[in-house]
Formats: structure tokens, sequence, C-alpha cells
């Protein structure tokens, strides 16, 4: 029992740094980079706004990442952290 809420932690922690990541990377290839060729073309606030909620969203995940690192014990529950990066401005 105590090994399959062990493996649930891990599967819950590697799908949350997964979504950050996906956000992470979108926000670096698509909203922020002028020179990427799948760039979005948007004004200011519509990229201001994108990025807010992308900001917020990566917050309440990492909550949700620390939540889930708080509940299990033992050192099959400690999901290394992973390099998360961040939108580029």
């Amino acid at each position: 029992r105590e090994r399959d809420l062990l493996t649930d932690a891990t599967r819950v922690q590697s799908g949350i740094v997964t979504v950050i990541g996906t956000i992470s990377e979108f926000d670096r290839t698509v909203i922020n980079c002028k020179d990427c060729p799948n760039r979005l073309v948007l004004s200011r606030k519509e990229r201001e706004t994108i990025s807010a909620f992308h900001d917020k969203l990566v917050e309440t995940l990492s909550g949700l990442r620390t939540a889930t690192d708080a509940e299990p014990s033992g050192p099959a529950a400690q999901a290394p952290a992973a390099d998360e990066g961040g939108a580029s401005e």
C-alpha cells in the first residue's frame, strides 16, 4: 500500500514537472521569442496577459508539487528537482 502511494506521488510529481516545463517552453518559444518561426504575433497587453496567466499556473502547480512532496515519506518519495526554467522576458 505504501509503495503504491509512493509510486502515485512520483507519477504526480513527474506530471507536474512536465506541465511546468511545457508552459515554460511555450512561453520561451512562442510568446516571448522575437525571432522564433512559430512566434505568435501579439500586442504587448495580450503578451502580458498570457504571461501573467502562465505565471499563475506555474505558481499553482509548484504549490501542488510542494504539497505532494510533503505527503509521502522516505527516500523513494523524494523526486529530484527538475530545472523548470522560466519564461524569458
